[in-house]
């Protein structure tokens, strides 16, 4: 996650980015794709937690 102010973190505090509507453009693409790896990862981490206790 990109600190509030950094270039491309959607925020005009501090010299940032200009605000866009969330959801559209490549930062949010790029969030996006974080959740869903985040997710994943949870998911197998769960997976492999499963099978250990039953094995």
């Amino acid at each position: 996650m990109r600190p509030a102010g950094s270039p491309g973190s959607g925020s005009t505090k501090h010299g940032g980015a200009l605000h866009t509507t969330p959801g559209f453009g490549p930062d949010a693409a790029y969030r996006q794709a974080q959740r869903l790896a985040r997710s994943v990862n949870a998911l197998c981490d769960h997976y492999e937690n499963l099978r250990c206790a039953y094995h």
